[in-house]
């Protein structure tokens, strides 16, 4: 492991301390854990936009603006509805009988 030096106002390092006492650790780790977090963060972004990237192109709009309505609609939640419906319509229909010849 590699040390480092820096410099912060006093202040702050002695409030810093008693937050690392305060948690059972010490400054040290607590800064060993805000660097991996730091690298971290710049790691999942750039994650994340390579995952944007490659969904582009299966989504490409074309520079369409889609209306509130279409951005909302659930395809699944639509078919669910019409499933429901069909269900009532064919629960209200009367058993169909044999119609007796005369």
């Amino acid at each position: 492991m590699q040390n480092i030096t820096f410099s912060a106002d006093e202040r702050l390092i002695d409030a810093a301390q008693e937050r690392a006492r305060s948690r059972n650790t010490t400054m040290d780790e607590e800064f060993r854990l805000w660097l991996d977090d730091y690298v971290g963060r710049t790691a999942q972004a750039k994650r994340a936009m390579e995952v944007i990237e490659r969904i582009r192109f299966y989504a490409d709009t074309g520079g369409r603006k889609f209306t509130r309505d279409e951005m909302n609609f659930r395809p699944m939640k639509v078919l669910e509805a019409l499933d429901q419906r069909l269900a009532a319509v064919e629960a209200a229909e009367p058993e169909s009988s044999s119609v007796e010849a005369e």
